[in-house]
């Protein structure tokens, strides 16, 4: 769907998506034209995995996620308690 450093947020939680996915991508090809880092390189441990590592780096960089986003996917569950704090 799309490539792992590009990926938008409602994407990992599995909503529903549109255009908007490609200007979250765009703006992240951005970053790293004008920076020469990657903006989001998430990575698996013993105990998460990438999509996590991304929702965090996501969230480290932006902010809480708002709960209406948090709770709102069809993966929300996976990441997010029913309060909305990450797991």
């Amino acid at each position: 769907m799309q490539t792992r450093h590009y990926r938008y947020p409602e994407v990992l939680l599995g909503f529903k998506y549109s255009t908007r996915i490609d200007l979250w991508s765009f703006a992240c090809i951005c970053f790293e034209l004008a920076t020469g880092d990657v903006l989001f390189d998430p990575h698996s441990g013993d105990n998460y995995d990438k999509d996590e590592d991304h929702v965090v780096l996501m969230m480290e960089l932006l902010g809480v996620m708002p709960r209406k986003i948090a709770l709102g996917g069809q993966h929300s569950r996976e990441f997010f308690n029913k309060h909305g704090d990450f797991r």
